[in-house]
């Protein structure tokens, strides 16, 4: 995704000088980027910007953003009309706020039919594009997203339904327990080529039918992000359950809970055979870290990731892990 890619990004700078980034490593972490998000990280440093100014020059940008309101529909579409759009791996859907309503019938209409042309266009067999990101706008409301996703679904269904398009691999980002439950409208056969979730689950949300029902669906799913942005830790109760539908998992991670060893490990053992990636920021061992550590060294991981790692003893006292990472 754009956060975990520019988060990877600022963990290379954070080790090193910033005049020791070359341009060509500047620009393969841009083109990665939709081109409003590769503007805003441009313009946090002269000096990324004078590296990362040639990815534009190049006009090579492998990620196509569409908001769903006409006039950026009608700028995706010439794009994909021109010379670059060959260099174009992902197109980039975001469920924004718009400035005219979807629940209205026109706006609604012009959204599906644009969206449909720009998939049918981007997915044809001519170009590279074969993967389909959606990604939940932090500012829209729940009940805007039902308008979203109607207009969404259609268009993937129309697009699917035709043979002369490309196979593609679908992502979700930034959904919410509840939003899970207009994701299942997209149909079986979408949710079937889903290979990426990333959900925000909190302290108000009691019933995860919508979210067992997606991943059990979700037959092909290969990374799985769950997290809890809220400031107190949230008990990880549920998380063993989730995991363990889709038994071929290969990347996971886990962001503001509390967890023990053992709660890991049986979310984790159904996948052990096929896990690579475990990333943990901002979780709370309440059996103490080193007996985490002692788990996963008998795992064949190819990367581990921890950041903000916190553990409590038997007295209750918490304490923060200094640099968890040296204990790999």
């Amino acid at each position: 995704t754009s956060a975990s890619i520019l988060t990877r990004f600022r963990q290379h700078v954070m080790g090193a000088s910033l005049l020791s980034l070359s341009p060509e490593l500047v620009c393969r972490v841009i083109k990665d980027l939709p081109i409003e998000d590769a503007r805003n990280l441009l313009s946090s440093c002269r000096q990324i910007q004078s590296n990362g100014k040639y990815a534009f020059d190049e006009k090579c940008f492998h990620v196509l953003p569409v908001k769903l309101e006409s006039q950026n529909l009608r700028t995706a579409k010439d794009i994909i009309k021109k010379e670059q759009f060959r260099f174009v791996r992902k197109i980039f859907i975001r469920l924004d706020r718009v400035h005219v309503p979807l629940y209205l019938e026109r706006p609604q209409e012009i959204a599906r039919h644009g969206l449909y042309k720009i998939l049918k266009r981007g997915l044809h067999p001519s170009t590279k594009c074969d993967t389909i990101i959606i990604d939940y706008g932090p500012e829209t409301e729940e009940n805007e997203y039902r308008h979203h996703i109607k207009a969404v679904a259609w268009a993937i269904k129309k697009t699917s339904s035709r043979q002369e398009v490309n196979s593609f691999k679908a992502q979700i980002q930034n959904i919410t327990v509840p939003s899970c439950r207009g994701l299942i409208k997209f149909g079986r056969s979408f949710l079937h080529q889903v290979h990426s979730i990333e959900v925000k689950v909190n302290s108000l949300d009691q019933d995860f039918d919508p979210l067992y029902k997606v991943l059990s669906l979700a037959t092909n799913l290969r990374e799985l992000s769950i997290r809890n942005d809220e400031s107190e830790f949230l008990d990880s109760d549920v998380i063993s359950e989730l995991i363990g539908l889709n038994s071929e998992l290969e990347s996971l991670r886990l962001s503001g809970f509390e967890i023990s060893r053992e709660q890991l490990q049986d979310a984790i053992f159904l996948v052990e055979p096929y896990i690579k990636n475990i990333n943990l920021q901002r979780m709370m061992f309440v059996d103490g870290f080193s007996s985490f550590i002692n788990y996963i060294s008998t795992l064949s991981l190819d990367e581990v990731f921890l950041e903000d790692i916190w553990e409590r003893d038997f007295e209750g006292g918490e304490c923060a892990i200094q640099d968890p990472m040296s204990y790999l």
